[in-house]
């Protein structure tokens, strides 16, 4: 059989969507709606509470289903620097003086800004001690030199890792010239190439400067394919048709494999060796006006797909 996992992405550069009592977003003192969830009055956000991510990791192991935890750092930090500026103890200088020099991101220059996010990690490592996996994010970075990023990787993941988690993280960050700096303990969610860009010029730097999956199989890295192309649902109303859904499952049922891993260019790697599985993701951004039914079913058929093609491949 399939071991099924759920990665549970609860931080972006809007919101952080579970309690951070670290940075003051406390169960006891948010508003309570009628359906039990949770809004911080200050954000006007949605977050859950620490009981509330125990229930889900309880009803996870109770499935059968692998839960893993991802705070993506440090990158997509928004959310948490908007924590930070609001709370006590901390404040809107403290949270400009780690930001970095992009929009939503942690200044790795920065010892205090290093630290932020270890007491991030220190935190959610306490409320999910006991699962198998942290993934810690790392993607959609672009600050930093080479040698800060690479430090700031291999020494949250030994922290995590003493925490008692196998790590994961995303593709993006890892140089292919600097690939024997990184730990091989980590596992790599390999998503795009190039981030998926639309600028010619970007995307060739980025491929330039960017480890591809066959690299990181030749060099020892565990991968899991997360293929954008194939295996992205963004529900909206303009996506969501019976004729997207149709179209999507057909790609994945009659193009897609386990060892397909550059978008629909074609590319495959020679084998499956070291392809530790494959994933759906669902990502919500657009779809407020769209039914957790319907999210539901399209994310099934999707998953189905793609966990058939896997189980060909076995």
């Amino acid at each position: 059989g399939i071991d099924s996992f759920l990665q549970l992405h609860l931080s972006d550069n809007e919101n952080v969507g579970a309690e951070c009592r670290y940075l003051g977003q406390k169960s006891e003192n948010a508003t309570e709606n009628a359906d039990g969830s949770l809004l911080n009055p200050v954000t006007g956000k949605l977050f859950l509470s620490r009981s509330q991510l125990k229930e889900i990791a309880a009803y996870a192991a109770e499935k059968n289903v692998i839960l893993i935890p991802e705070i993506d750092l440090p990158g997509h930090a928004g959310g948490f620097l908007s924590l930070a500026a609001d709370a006590d103890g901390f404040g809107r200088e403290y949270a400009e003086e780690i930001s970095g020099d992009y929009e939503g991101e942690l200044d790795l220059s920065s010892a205090l800004a290093v630290e932020f996010a270890r007491e991030i990690y220190s935190e959610y490592a306490e409320v999910f001690a006991g699962l198998e996996y942290f993934h810690i994010g790392c993607d959609e970075f672009f600050g930093g030199t080479e040698a800060q990023i690479i430090s700031y990787i291999n020494g949250m993941a030994d922290f995590m890792e003493e925490k008692g988690f196998t790590v994961r993280i995303w593709n993006d960050l890892l140089p292919k010239d600097k690939l024997t700096e990184i730990s091989r303990s980590i596992q790599v969610n390999y998503w795009s190439y190039d981030g998926d860009s639309q600028d010619d010029e970007i995307k060739a730097e980025r491929r330039a400067y960017r480890a591809d999956a066959g690299t990181l199989q030749k060099n020892g890295f565990e991968l899991l394919n997360f293929n954008s192309y194939y295996l992205y649902f963004v529900p909206s109303e303009n996506y969501c048709t019976q004729e997207n859904l149709d179209y999507s499952v057909s790609d994945i049922t009659e193009k897609w494999s386990l060892t397909k891993w550059d978008g629909n260019n074609g590319v495959a790697l020679d084998s499956a060796e070291n392809i530790i599985g494959g994933a759906v993701s669902v990502w919500g951004e657009d779809s407020e006006s769209i039914s957790d039914e319907t999210i539901l079913e399209y994310t099934e058929k999707l998953y189905a797909a793609m966990k058939a093609k896997i189980e060909e491949s076995l």
